[in-house]
């Protein structure tokens, strides 16, 4: 009943209905500020941690279900997530790579542009604690995802350095959160089949998110 209330106030459109490489900066922007918001939020005495960042592992039995016919998946995805487990690990145990208060699913739907250039960030039902750039990556990912093109992504990622620059370790481990993003899509899928039906879901972009996944994984020494 929020997330409706909220989208029924949000003033203005969707980013997807008024795309520009502007408009994508300031809500980078927006975005930097919020996780900095987060972290007075938070305290400096908080702790964070890697548990909800790894919480695909929630969905992973109802994943390797819905890809019982197709061996390759079956086979790699179990791999994929025990390895990114460690990985996400030894990232947040370098400390260079920052966890905070994160809103874990923003896309392009997720941000409204008011007629007056207000932005407003919408829908955070999935947030808790997470990479902050897994958080930025996820807006790239599903920019792409949209069909929309890479600039405004990058442009995106301009604003939110105007805030908050990336550390050298978050930019290289950028190809892993892109990666993360894709198998939490698909697991997220995969488990709500279950209440949906399997044959719902089985559409064909089920082989590119593979190959996106695997691509990265085998790139990053996941897999």
């Amino acid at each position: 009943m929020r997330a409706v209330a909220m989208y029924d106030w949000a003033p203005g459109v969707k980013f997807g209905e008024r795309l520009s490489t502007e408009t994508a900066r300031r809500i980078g922007a927006s975005f930097a500020q919020m996780h900095l918001a987060g972290y007075e939020w938070a305290g400096a005495d908080h702790v964070f941690t890697t548990r909800t960042a790894k919480d695909y592992n929630i969905c992973m039995p109802a994943l390797v279900d819905f890809v019982y016919d197709r061996p390759d998946d079956l086979r790699d995805y179990p791999v994929i997530a025990t390895n990114l487990d460690k990985r996400l690990d030894e990232l947040a145990a370098s400390g260079k790579v920052p966890l905070g208060v994160c809103h874990r699913d923003f896309h392009p739907s997720n941000v409204h542009v008011a007629d007056d250039g207000v932005i407003t960030l919408l829908d955070f039902d999935a947030a808790g604690e997470d990479f902050l750039m897994q958080d930025v990556k996820n807006f790239v990912w599903g920019n792409l995802f949209y069909g929309f093109g890479p600039a405004y992504g990058t442009a995106f990622e301009e604003g939110y350095q105007s805030v908050r620059p990336f550390t050298p370790e978050e930019i290289e481990a950028g190809e892993i959160f892109l990666m993360a993003k894709a198998l939490r899509l698909v697991a997220g899928m995969a488990h709500s089949s279950t209440a949906v039906g399997r044959g719902t879901l089985r559409f064909r972009n089920l082989d590119w998110l593979g190959d996106y996944i695997k691509t990265r994984a085998r790139a990053s020494g996941l897999l």
